[in-house]
């Protein structure tokens, strides 16, 4: 049933053995063993393993430190633009309200050096004429609500000013006429006014008394004000002594002895809600001042007293700056109180929200507003900032924020008297609030971090399905390259297949760059074929075995398809373990023709020898 047989070399060696395993692959041939291939694709895999893992821990590294970056960095502007702004505002405030005192104390010092100047020696029998024009004057450039002169009156005056007081009272109803005619006046002035004959104060019963001044051994009364307004009853304060109030007392006679101006609050400021007493004095003090006010300002609100104390003629009007350093006769004070909001409103430009301000008398409580651009709201007594801007605060006294032209100082614009450093001493504390840093304390930040972490985080994402995008791919190639070896390794011995994976990495290499890719022609494939050298070599010493099967054509005519199949598989399959056994390559199978040859791929000397025996054992079945 087998037959041809051809052997151009020598005869077999009957010496041969016959127990040697014939294959064209086998880790003898240089073919790695399985296990051998499996370990070294687990190191390859375990390498990739921890690069991609270092690739991971380096973006995650990248991105914490991009996105702490960008929090801290935008934190850290978002801060110190929050710090900066405040500490304009907070310049701006401090800086306003020392400039308007500047302004306010400058008029006053010419409006006292006119009214020692028209009084001559005629002490305290004087009169300023045109009162009410000057002083609505004076009660704009000070942003100010009432005024008045206080004249010290010596015992042996008493009798004489008493007859002066009552009949020059020709000022109250000029004051009344320039009423009429100011636009921000709106009381009426339809009204009779009430000069008590006498210096008195008031009883516990608020009525007006006569009684002897128990502090000093003169009286300090009032004289002129402006405006006259009707209070309820109550008599003008015409010939109201001064001196009669204990907490005022010791500071105008101190201002009298230091030639300073007293700034200070008036009393009135609700601390405590609950206590009835001090609400009733507040709303007393509220119900005096509402008679000065206009319908849109709260009376219940801070208001202050500035008290401007002035000298004798000839002391006053000798010299530009008055000589504090040698002693002057007093005559008397102009005062004048004002609403503390009119000094701290209209100062912030629109936008800057939330800067508290928290103003404190040494003598006269505290109280808190908040500024919210050109707006001010009293917050009510106490300081009433934020304990977490502490740190941020900046607190100055009056005389420090109000500059040379307030202090007397040489060179300066402004001639009168300085501030007082000792009594009653105002000071200002300036915070910023919650809604003041909201500005510009935002979420910005976090916003930009959490999106710089997306973007991180995205990234990482498409580089993970691009990793396991190449690494299935790589395992298919991988698949394909395994089973296309496996196949070209049964067809082909490993020199053969050494052969056709050196052709095709040198072909590769011809078209690695991106020039030659894009220009080459459509036929490239068919190109690439015809274009091969052939893998062709020469052996000297081969027998070839050629076996058909007899009757097969005939056999298999009358089978079916799955039968012919079995037969060969079965038949063939015996042949290749008998030409393994024998270390015979088997070349191919073509229909029923088996086609061996021995001495290749490996030179054998009794090649020929192997051969008959394999031929022999396949003739005996």
């Amino acid at each position: 049933m087998m037959e041809r047989i051809n052997t151009p070399g020598s005869m077999p060696d009957e010496g041969d053995s016959d127990s040697s395993v014939g294959t064209g692959y086998d880790d003898e041939d240089g073919v790695l063993t399985k296990e051998k291939r499996e370990e070294i694709a687990k190191k390859e895999s375990d390498m990739v393993f921890w690069l991609r893992m270092l690739v991971l821990a380096v973006m995650l590294a990248s991105a914490i430190t991009v996105v702490v970056f960008v929090y801290l960095f935008m934190s850290k502007n978002e801060e110190e633009e929050f710090q900066s702004k405040f500490q304009s505002a907070k310049g701006v405030v401090l800086e306003s309200v020392g400039r308007t005192f500047d302004q306010v104390l400058g008029a006053t010092d010419a409006f006292v050096g006119s009214l020692v100047s028209h009084s001559n020696d005629t002490w305290p029998f004087v009169a300023m004429p045109d009162w009410g024009y000057n002083a609505a004057k004076i009660l704009k450039q000070s942003k100010s609500f009432h005024c008045g002169l206080s004249l010290l009156v010596e015992p042996e005056d008493t009798q004489e000013w008493v007859n002066f007081s009552t009949s020059h009272l020709d000022w109250i109803e000029d004051a009344k006429a320039i009423q009429q005619t100011d636009e921000d006046w709106t009381h009426s002035t339809d009204f009779n006014t009430t000069v008590i004959p006498f210096i008195w104060t008031f009883h516990e019963d608020l009525e007006p008394v006569l009684e002897p001044t128990p502090y000093m051994n003169n009286h300090l009364v009032n004289w002129q004000l402006y405006p006259v307004v009707q209070n309820d009853g109550f008599p003008l304060a015409v010939n109201y002594d001064d001196w009669t109030i204990p907490d005022a007392a010791g500071g105008l006679l101190e201002s009298f002895y230091n030639k300073t101006v007293i700034i200070t609050n008036q009393e009135g400021i609700v601390y405590n809600t609950s206590d009835p007493l001090e609400v009733l004095e507040a709303e007393y003090t509220a119900n005096y001042t509402s008679h000065f006010l206009g319908p849109d300002e709260d009376p219940m609100e801070p208001s202050g007293y500035i008290a401007y104390p002035f000298f004798d003629y000839a002391d006053s009007l000798n010299s530009v700056r008055l000589d504090r350093s040698i002693d002057h006769t007093p005559r008397g004070y102009f005062w004048y109180t004002y609403m503390w909001k009119n000094y701290v409103q209209n100062i912030l430009p629109e936008g800057t929200n939330g800067v508290v301000v928290v103003f404190s008398s040494s003598c006269a409580g505290i109280f808190t507003y908040r500024l919210d651009g050109n707006k001010a709201t009293y917050l009510g007594g106490g300081d009433l900032h934020d304990p977490k801007y502490d740190y941020m605060g900046t607190t100055k006294t009056l005389y420090d924020i109000m500059d040379g032209t307030s202090q007397s100082a040489e060179g300066s614009s402004y001639s009168g008297l300085p501030v007082t450093k000792t009594y009653c001493v105002m000071t200002l504390s300036v915070y910023p609030s919650q809604d003041f840093e909201d500005d510009y304390i935002t979420s910005e930040p976090v916003i930009f971090t959490a999106l710089a972490a997306c973007i991180f985080i995205f990234t990482s994402l498409i580089f993970i399905i691009y990793d396991c995008t190449v690494a299935r791919r790589q395992r298919i190639v991988m698949q394909r390259a395994l089973a296309s070896g496996a196949i070209v390794s049964s067809l082909f011995p490993e020199k053969v297949k050494q052969q056709l994976y050196n052709e095709q990495t040198q072909e590769q290499k011809k078209q690695n760059t991106l020039k030659e890719f894009m220009t080459l022609p459509e036929s490239t494939d068919k190109a690439s074929i015809n274009s091969s050298k052939p893998i062709a070599d020469l052996f000297d010493n081969t027998t070839i075995f050629f076996a058909d099967l007899a009757g097969f054509t005939a056999w298999s005519g009358k089978r079916t398809p799955v039968e012919v199949f079995e037969l060969l598989e079965n038949l063939y399959g015996a042949f290749d373990a008998v030409a393994k056994r024998r270390k015979v390559f088997k070349v191919e199978t073509i229909g029923d023709c088996y086609v061996a040859v021995t001495g290749i791929p490996e030179p054998q000397k009794n090649h020929a020898s192997i051969m008959a025996r394999f031929a022999c054992q396949k003739c005996t079945w």
